[in-house]
């Protein structure tokens, strides 16, 4: 009796162990993949570009003419842009934009 309760409790634990790394990883592509969708989208209804997309909302781009946000999110998503673009055809998240001439 005693070695089923410690069996179930490695299995359960085994389980556990096993569970907490898929779900990050599922929420990690799973964040990845809704962002840059309406990034792709946005880009497209904003700027008229379909070739980059931005990690943040294109009219907070617009409006603060601040690329710091968009840069950090290019940064922690960097490995899942590469598996979209490798794999899936992804696009590539956009490097710079010029705001204005002087």
């Amino acid at each position: 009796m005693a070695a089923f309760r410690l069996h179930r409790q490695c299995g359960l634990r085994a389980l556990l162990i096993a569970i907490i790394p898929v779900c990050i990883f599922m929420s990690y592509f799973g964040s990845y993949y809704r962002i840059s969708r309406r990034g792709m989208a946005d880009a497209q209804k904003v700027f008229g570009v379909d070739d980059v997309f931005l990690y943040v909302p294109a009219d907070e781009v617009a409006a603060a003419k601040d690329l710091s946000a968009h840069y950090r999110l290019m940064r922690i998503y960097a490995p899942a842009n590469w598996v979209d673009r490798t794999f899936f055809g992804g696009l590539s998240p956009c490097l710079g934009i010029m705001f204005e001439l002087n």
